[in-house]
């Protein structure tokens, strides 16, 4: 019956026993992950992998060009930023500039 394994190690045991011990156990953890990855056929001595058949893939549509479009709200914001206004309205609201600790432009509801 193996000993329960506590926290900490027995002074007995030497600094060259336990290295040995943890390259013992990496070496079983990497031989296990490549037995992992080969398949089942492969390792019982198949040569090829049956493969099943491939699937059309449906056309689709062709993905849009640029940058998706942005929200109004968005769109006020950037131009505000990008002419260094002091505020802006947006939907009846203003929204005034105030700076982050980073250095950019932020706007808040006033």
């Amino acid at each position: 019956m193996a000993r329960k394994r506590t926290g900490r190690r027995s002074r007995s045991a030497t600094r060259g026993a336990r290295r040995a011990t943890r390259g013992a156990r990496r070496a079983t953890r990497g031989a296990r992950r490549a037995r992992a990855r080969t398949s089942k056929q492969q390792r019982r001595g198949r040569s090829k992998v049956e493969r099943k058949p491939e699937r059309r893939s449906r056309s689709r549509k062709k993905s849009r060009r640029g940058s998706k479009k942005l929200n109004p709200y968005m769109r006020a914001l950037k131009q505000a930023r990008d002419n260094e206004e002091e505020s802006f309205t947006y939907n009846g609201k203003t929204y005034k500039r105030k700076y982050a600790k980073t250095g950019m432009a932020i706007y808040k509801a006033a």
